[in-house]
C-alpha cells in the first residue's frame, strides 16, 4: 500500500538524517560522512534535505559548529561563530531563524512568532553582532513598542563591542569597534557611540549619517533613515493591543519605506490576542509571496501523537503544563502555541459547542462489530494545496447526527497514485462494516485531475459511491452553506466528534478543534489552517441535503401476537365453479 511505502520511505529517510547526523556530532565532515553505507547519499541530496527539512538543517549547523575544527573566518559558519565567541550552542529552532533571515529575499518580510522566554531577543543580538562583525557596512535599525526596549537591544550589541566588553576574543579577531579617541567630544561627533544609535569605526563604504544600528518606538519618525535590515521586536503588548490599526498605518506607511526593496524585514513578537498585530499581517492577502511567516510552538507533536518541548533544553512538559495551568488554556495556546482562535464573543465555533461534540466513549478509526447492516458513511478528502498533504474523513450520519469515525492524515504523499492507494485502503478497512456512498473531493486547481482519475473511478465502480466533486471559492463564506453555516448543528451537539482517552484518537481531535477555534470568514487557508475544517464541511453539506432521507425506518413489518406464517400456495378456484 503506498501510504505504508511512503511511510517506510519516510522512516528510511529519517534514519539517515539521523545516522548523518551523529556521524558529524562525532566530527566527521559533511563529506565523510555521505559515504557512510548507513547514510549513501550524495552531496545533492544531502543539500535537498537541508532545502525540505529546515530544523534539521538547524541542527546539522549546531552539530558542525561544535565538532569541525575552524579553518578561517571566512569559513565560519553563525553556529560556530555563537559558539567561539559567545560560548552558547544555539537551540535548533533559533538557529533556523538565522538561516531563514539569511536567505530572505531582498524586499520581504519574515515574521516569526515565539513562546515566551525562548531567547527570541537574544538570538537577534547574536545575529547583528556577527552581521557587524562580517560586514561592517551593514546599517540596521530595531523598532519596539517603545523605544527603551529597543535601545536596550541596541545597548547590548554596543557593549559586546567594547574592548572591555564580555566578550574580549570577538573584539581582538574582529575589531577594533571604536577608534582611540575613546569618548572625546570630537569623537563622539564623528563616532556616535550611545545607547540610541552607534557606528563602527570599520563603517567606510556608508553615508556617515547611517548608523550601524539605530533604536526607535513604533511611532518614531523614520524621516531620512536608511538601512539594509528593519527589525520590528516586540511591537505590541495588552497596552496598546487596541491600537493595531495606527501601528500597521506606521508599519506599512513609514517603516517598510526604510529598507525598500534592496534590504530585508524581520518581525519578532509573541501573539497578544484578537486582532492584534500579528494576525493582520496573517491575514493580508496582499502580502501573499511577500511576508514568510515561522511559528515556534512550545510544544512539538510528532505524527504518532508523541509530545516534546521545544526547546528540551530550558523546558520540560511538566514544566509546560505548570505554565498552561497558571495562565489557562486561551492564554497558553495563543502566547505558547500560536493558536490563539478568535475570541469568545467572536468566536464561530464556541468552546461550549465543543464540549457537546466531544464524545469520550468513542475512539477514531475504531468500526462496528455489526456487519449485518452496513449504514452508510461519508468521505470527504481535501488534498490540499501543499505539496504532499492530503486529508481524509470518514463521517457516519444519521438523521439528527453525523460523527467521524475515520481520520487519516499525511503529509508525504507526493503522487496520485500514492493518495489513491490511501483511498484504497480506508475503504478495505471500511466496507466490512459500513457502505460508503459519497467521496466529496477537493476539484479546484491541479486537485480536478485527482477528482477525475480513472483509478478513483474504478474504486467508485468497485465499491458503488458517487464522486463530487466540491470547487471551494467564496461560497465557503456563504450564509446558508458555508463553513459558518454548521455553527448551528455545532452548538446543538449534532457533529459527534470521538475523544477517547487515547493519542491516536486526541491528537487529531485536538488540532481540528483548534482550527474551528481559529476559524474567520475571508481568511485563506495559506493563512490559516483549514484542512480539517474543510473535510467536516464537505461532509456536513452532503448530510444537509440527504438526512430527510436518513429517518430510521423498521427492518421487516410487524404485529404483536401469533408470528404471521404465509401459507402454502394453493390453486385459485372461482365461486361457484365445477370442480
Amino acid at each position: 500500500m503506498a501510504k505504508l511505502m511512503a511511510d517506510r520511505r519516510h522512516e528510511v529517510t529519517q534514519r539517515r538524517k539521523e545516522v548523518l547526523l551523529h556521524l558529524i556530532e562525532q566530527g566527521m565532515s559533511v563529506l565523510e560522512a555521505l559515504p557512510d553505507p548507513r547514510v549513501g547519499v550524495s552531496y545533492s541530496a544531502y543539500r535537498k534535505w537541508k532545502q525540505t527539512d529546515k530544523a534539521w538543517a538547524a541542527k546539522v549547523n549546531i552539530a558542525r559548529a561544535t565538532s569541525e575544527r575552524i579553518v578561517a573566518h571566512s569559513e565560519m559558519s553563525s553556529a560556530q561563530f555563537a559558539l567561539r565567541y559567545f560560548g552558547r550552542v544555539r537551540a535548533p529552532f533559533q538557529q533556523q531563524w538565522i538561516d531563514a533571515v539569511e536567505n530572505l529575499r531582498p524586499g520581504n518580510i519574515l515574521m516569526a512568532l515565539w513562546p515566551p522566554e525562548h531567547g527570541k531577543t537574544t538570538t537577534f543580538e547574536d545575529y547583528a553582532t556577527e552581521k557587524i562583525c562580517r560586514v561592517p557596512e551593514w546599517r540596521n535599525t530595531t523598532a519596539s513598542e517603545a523605544d527603551t526596549i529597543s535601545k536596550r537591544i541596541v545597548s547590548r550589541v554596543r557593549n559586546r563591542l567594547e574592548v572591555n566588553g564580555p566578550f574580549p576574543l570577538l573584539v581582538k579577531e574582529w575589531g577594533p569597534f571604536r577608534s582611540d579617541a575613546g569618548a572625546s567630544r570630537e569623537n563622539m561627533y564623528r563616532q556616535p557611540w550611545n545607547n540610541a544609535h552607534f557606528r563602527v569605526m570599520k563603517k567606510q563604504a556608508s553615508d556617515e549619517r547611517d548608523h550601524s544600528m539605530l533604536a526607535i518606538g513604533w511611532n518614531s519618525s523614520t524621516v531620512s533613515i536608511r538601512t539594509d535590515h528593519l527589525h520590528v521586536d516586540d511591537i505590541q503588548s495588552l497596552k496598546t493591543l487596541g491600537r493595531t490599526d495606527t501601528q500597521l498605518e506606521w508599519f506599512r506607511q513609514d517603516a517598510l519605506s526604510r529598507p525598500g526593496e534592496t534590504g530585508v524585514t524581520s518581525i519578532a513578537g509573541t501573539r497578544v490576542g484578537d486582532n492584534d498585530f500579528y494576525e493582520a499581517l496573517l491575514e493580508d492577502e496582499e502580502l501573499e509571496g511577500i511576508l514568510e511567516v515561522i511559528k515556534f510552538p512550545a510544544i512539538i507533536y510528532g505524527p504518532d501523537g508523541s509530545e516534546r518541548p521545544l526547546w528540551p533544553e530550558m523546558f520540560t512538559l511538566d514544566g509546560l503544563d505548570r505554565i498552561r495551568r497558571k495562565v489557562k488554556d486561551d492564554a497558553f495556546d495563543r502566547n505558547y502555541m500560536m493558536s490563539p482562535g478568535a475570541s469568545k464573543t467572536k468566536r464561530t465555533f464556541s468552546d461550549e459547542g465543543k464540549a457537546r461534540a466531544l464524545s469520550r466513549v468513542h475512539k477514531l478509526n475504531e468500526w462496528q462489530f455489526n456487519s449485518q447492516l452496513k449504514p452508510p458513511v461519508y468521505l470527504s478528502l481535501d488534498p490540499g494545496l501543499d505539496p504532499g498533504k492530503c486529508n481524509l474523513d470518514v463521517w457516519l450520519p444519521s438523521a439528527e447526527t453525523m460523527r467521524l469515525v475515520g481520520s487519516w492524515e499525511s503529509d508525504r504523499l507526493l503522487r496520485n497514485e500514492e493518495i489513491m492507494e490511501m483511498i484504497s485502503t480506508a475503504l478495505q478497512l471500511l466496507t466490512p462494516h459500513y457502505k460508503p456512498t459519497v467521496l466529496t473531493i477537493e476539484a479546484a486547481n491541479f486537485q480536478r485531475g485527482l477528482a477525475r482519475d480513472d483509478r478513483l473511478k474504478a474504486l467508485k465502480d468497485r465499491y458503488g459511491f458517487r464522486i463530487r466533486e466540491h470547487n471551494t471559492n467564496d461560497n465557503k463564506y456563504d450564509a446558508n452553506i458555508g463553513i459558518a453555516s454548521m455553527a448551528g448543528d455545532w452548538e446543538a451537539g449534532k457533529i459527534i466528534l470521538p475523544y477517547f482517552d487515547e493519542k491516536k484518537t486526541r491528537v487529531p481531535i485536538d488540532e481540528l478543534c483548534r482550527q474551528l477555534k481559529a476559524w474567520k470568514p475571508l481568511v485563506r487557508g495559506s493563512k490559516l489552517r483549514q484542512d480539517r475544517v474543510m473535510t467536516m464541511w464537505f461532509a456536513w453539506i452532503v448530510w444537509q441535503e440527504q438526512k430527510g432521507r436518513l429517518v430510521d425506518k423498521p427492518q421487516s413489518w410487524r404485529r404483536q401476537g401469533v408470528p404471521y406464517e404465509a401459507l402454502r400456495a394453493q390453486p385459485i378456484i372461482p365461486i361457484g365453479a365445477k370442480l
